[in-house]
């Protein structure tokens, strides 16, 4: 494989990047069966990420599909776990690297589904990398759903303990975007199993309350210049919170919780709210507990 994959002419490179694809795309299982036992799929997968900051992305994206289809195949599943655990650390810095430096969606949604592959294998060199938080905060949010969706994956599949660090740091960036279901679909995995309920129950009621209660203000330009909440994230906060009762026995905030709900989100007189079965089944349980 030294040989065919020749990285000082990137040209032949390019061109037999795509006979390799191609080849998996046929469904040749006999010739994938050989690329992979004689090395050749780790060999070039490892060569991408390692040539990524010299490739532009336009090329970049095409190689980084690529090197999907290799992991992709039913086949390949058999010997991932070997295959991943013995990834360089380099490369997976690399890969990184490129979603920092990088704002192409294309490219980043191809190296998000690539990391999601690699991070049940890779948790410490994830956990150790500076860079990965900056992108989970760039990314968490896109407008475009399948990197949304891939970051959740990654991230679900990472430490508990950096799932809440991240969950706990990002909250109060969703109150004003449309695009948070993924991230409270994280938020609310993290809540069935959180270590410290309470804790993040009030951490949660804490910046709830802080993010809605600006309507109340009497100032008009204050009310004007207000970004109010989505209704995205109050349907999301709900969500955790039912979560959380389920495992918190002395609740605090039970009554403050629920005057807040009937004043501030299903009678606000600033912004209207679509009110979801969720709302009352949070206002009875809030009953039960108080």
């Amino acid at each position: 494989w030294d040989s065919f994959l020749q990285i000082e002419k990137p040209f032949l490179f390019l061109y037999r990047s795509n006979i390799i694809g191609n080849r998996i795309n046929s469904r040749d299982s006999d010739w994938y069966d050989r690329f992979m036992a004689t090395q050749g799929g780790f060999k070039y997968i490892n060569l991408v990420l390692q040539l990524s900051s010299n490739i532009s992305p336009s090329k970049l994206v095409n190689l980084m599909r690529i090197s999907c289809l290799i992991t992709q195949q039913s086949r390949f599943e058999l010997q991932s776990s070997s295959f991943f655990a013995d990834f360089p650390s380099d490369s997976v810095d690399h890969l990184i690297s490129v979603l920092g430096k990088n704002s192409d969606s294309a490219l980043i949604s191809t190296c998000l589904k690539f990391l999601a592959k690699i991070g049940p294998y890779q948790e410490a060199a994830l956990e150790s990398n500076k860079e990965l938080q900056m992108i989970i905060r760039s990314t968490f949010f896109h407008k475009e759903s399948q990197i949304r969706i891939s970051m959740r994956d990654i991230l679900l599949k990472l430490p508990l303990k950096m799932q809440s660090e991240v969950v706990i740091s990002l909250f109060p960036l969703s109150s004003t975007s449309k695009n948070c279901t993924e991230f409270f679909a994280l938020a609310k995995e993290v809540a069935k199993v959180a270590d410290k309920s309470e804790e993040m129950w009030d951490k949660f009621v804490e910046i709830f309350f802080k993010k809605i209660d600006c309507m109340k203000s009497e100032n008009p330009i204050v009310k004007l210049e207000f970004e109010a909440p989505t209704s995205a994230f109050v349907n999301g906060v709900i969500t955790v919170f039912i979560e959380l009762t389920t495992r918190i026995e002395k609740m605090t905030h039970v009554s403050e919780l629920f005057w807040f709900l009937i004043d501030k989100i299903i009678f606000n007189d600033c912004k209207h709210y679509e009110i979801t079965p969720n709302h009352y089944n949070l206002l009875t349980i809030l009953i039960q507990k108080d």
